[in-house]
């Protein structure tokens, strides 16, 4: 059965520096992965191969998976600095992203990454990505302090939505700047899944999907925590003004038309996600090469106890449909 992963990072070699900008460091090694330099910090959660795109496709191989839709590494997204050097960040990366699939097109599709705010900048430089062969994008949960779903990026998921280009929802990793997280790898363990799950309830409440019923917005890590809070958040709906502000339906149907991906670390779970969100709107993921992905996503979808063609939309259909893969 074909299978898609829509959740690997990756780190084109001719973005390499010396880490001390935003280009990091990218040290090769014969018999070991590529190791990872970034301002002087060696990335010792990326335990796999990060940037030899032809290991990254036969690893995935030899796991079940024969396609991947490959995203940028979340550290490289820009979020400061003026309007001209964020666009000349995701200018020169998304040309790097292209250049490095030549060749690999059967087995490999790539997502742009864009200065998402201010919203004609991110849309130009998505254009110019999308006509380089690239097929969607990958944003961060949050920009600084600013979630998605904030009013100043309207524009640009009013565009994408028009475009029908996937978005790819990915937590900036910063555990939301709360000290709390810092110690013990709670930033990754618990302050990743919040942060994702606080963005997707942004875009529900602030109008943005109900806005833009096109809108494919594919969150990763099984959406973070947003499925131990959906019931809560349409509780909000019924007893408070201020959660139903800006909503004509409730936010439950906007709730419905998000997608998310596999990482969820136990079938219980995910079978749980399956039948929350139906097997339409959930895609195979792995969270390659970091440790916190999964070793055999493709096993751990089929341990849920799902149908045939409830595997085959998640493994491959899916993709397919919302990247326009062959």
């Amino acid at each position: 059965m074909a299978a898609t992963d829509v959740h690997v990072h990756f780190i084109p070699p001719s973005l390499a520096g010396n880490g001390s900008d935003w280009r990091p460091e990218l040290v090769v090694h014969e018999h070991a992965v590529t190791e990872v330099v970034l301002h002087g910090r060696r990335i010792d959660s990326a335990v796999d191969e990060f940037s030899r795109l032809d290991a990254i496709v036969e690893s995935a191989k030899a796991r079940g998976i024969d396609r991947l839709v490959v995203s940028p590494w979340v550290s490289l997204i820009p979020s400061k600095g003026s309007p001209a050097d964020l666009e000349q960040v995701c200018r020169i990366h998304n040309e790097a992203m292209a250049s490095a699939i030549v060749g690999f097109e059967d087995s490999v599709s790539a997502m742009a990454m864009v200065p998402v705010t201010p919203g004609a900048s991110a849309i130009k430089i998505l254009d110019e990505a999308l006509s380089m062969g690239l097929v969607g994008v990958e944003v961060m949960a949050t920009y600084g302090e600013t979630f998605l779903g904030d009013d100043s990026m309207s524009e640009f998921f009013d565009y994408v939505a028009d475009r029908h280009t996937p978005v790819f929802v990915h937590p900036s990793t910063r555990g939301l700047n709360l000290s709390v997280f810092a110690d013990r790898y709670m930033w990754n363990s618990v302050g990743n899944p919040v942060e994702t799950a606080t963005a997707a309830t942004n875009l529900v409440l602030s109008g943005t999907l109900e806005r833009n019923p096109e809108l494919a917005v594919v969150l990763a890590h099984g959406g973070g925590a947003l499925l131990s809070i959906l019931d809560r958040v349409e509780r909000s709906f019924d007893v408070r003004p201020e959660a139903r502000a800006v909503l004509k339906r409730r936010p439950s149907e906007s709730f419905s038309k998000l997608y998310v991906d596999t990482v969820t670390h136990s079938p219980v779970l995910l079978a749980a996600l399956i039948a929350r969100f139906s097997a339409s709107n959930v895609l195979l993921g792995s969270d390659w090469p970091f440790d916190m992905g999964l070793d055999d996503p493709v096993t751990m979808l089929l341990n849920t106890g799902i149908s045939a063609a409830e595997a085959e939309a998640i493994l491959s259909g899916n993709a397919k449909r919302l990247w326009g893969l062959r």
